[in-house]
């Protein structure tokens, strides 16, 4: 069956579970997340749309590893620039 609404769900059973207990200090905790390097310009090629089709019509070819594999960080300064982002970021938390 597929849940469409919080009613749907069936309560006793996920209730029975063991679960784990979230840790009394979060900020002893680490946590991770993926940021990719690219985003949509609206202009792919070489996609599949929502419907599956592929798009040929875009400017923007897909992802290359032999060109664009890290191409994100190419001097001192941007590494530097990129590591006082991370710094700042996870003080800000």
């Amino acid at each position: 069956m597929s849940e469409k609404r919080i009613s749907d769900l069936n309560w006793p059973s996920l209730l029975q579970r063991q679960f784990h207990p979230s840790p009394l200090a979060w900020e002893d905790q680490v946590l991770c997340f993926l940021l990719p390097d690219r985003f949509s310009d609206g202009k792919e090629k070489g996609y599949r749309d929502n419907a599956g089709n592929k798009v040929t019509t875009g400017t923007t070819p897909p992802f290359d590893p032999s060109i664009d594999n890290g191409n994100a960080i190419q001097t001192p300064t941007d590494a530097a620039n990129c590591a006082t982002l991370a710094l700042c970021s996870s003080e800000a938390t």
